[in-house]
């Protein structure tokens, strides 16, 4: 006989009815004598147990997530605000002296910067942006945890996104000057020294 579970994939959504409860069984297909466990019925039950499980893993997921977008928010809001006492509250200790040296008239004239996605990566957080300035160019900002709290990392963003600059194949070139007083001073200096 087929057991149908109400609300689960497969189910009615209606109460089980009598001829689709096993005997001596529940609605759920839980047998009162656990000697005669029913196979399925165990793995039918495992397998909604660990459904359940990953619903709510994903939904855990979903809720850091957004936190971590909403973090973000709080910091442009803050930063367009010119409010340098929240945005260091918002960033890491080591990201504190960037909002210390911020050039805020130049950021405060651009677009802010819009949140597309929030990427979960292992408890760090990649924030994908475009940003209207550049043709809506791709970017990402690094929200992380520290002392319990969800922050912008403006240190790891900047490595993220640092691009090589040119690499001079050029060896070095070295002009002749002519030694100065204090250059022949320290010379014998160093000659002393050595013996």
């Amino acid at each position: 006989m087929r057991h149908r579970i109400p609300g689960i994939v497969g189910g009615t959504g209606q109460k089980a009815r009598d001829d689709q409860i096993p005997s001596g069984g529940t609605p759920l297909g839980f047998r009162s004598d656990r000697r005669s466990a029913d196979p399925i019925t165990m793995r039918r039950t495992s397998l909604v147990m660990g459904l359940s499980l990953l619903t709510l893993t994903g939904c855990a997921d979903d809720r850091a997530t957004q936190a971590a977008l909403a973090t973000f928010d709080s910091f442009q809001d803050a930063v367009f605000a010119r409010d340098a006492s929240t945005a260091r509250s918002l960033v890491t200790g080591e990201s504190r002296q960037v909002i210390d040296a911020m050039p805020w008239a130049e950021v405060t004239s651009r677009d802010r910067l819009i949140p597309v996605d929030s990427i979960d990566q292992r408890g760090c957080y990649h924030i994908e942006v475009r940003d209207p300035n550049e043709g809506n160019a791709l970017g990402y900002y690094v929200v992380v945890r520290e002392r319990g709290k969800l922050v912008v990392d403006l240190v790891a963003t900047a490595s993220l996104s640092a691009r090589p600059g040119p690499v001079s194949t050029e060896p070095p070139q070295f002009e002749l000057q002519e030694l100065q007083a204090i250059d022949s001073h320290k010379i014998e200096e160093f000659g002393r020294q050595r013996r």
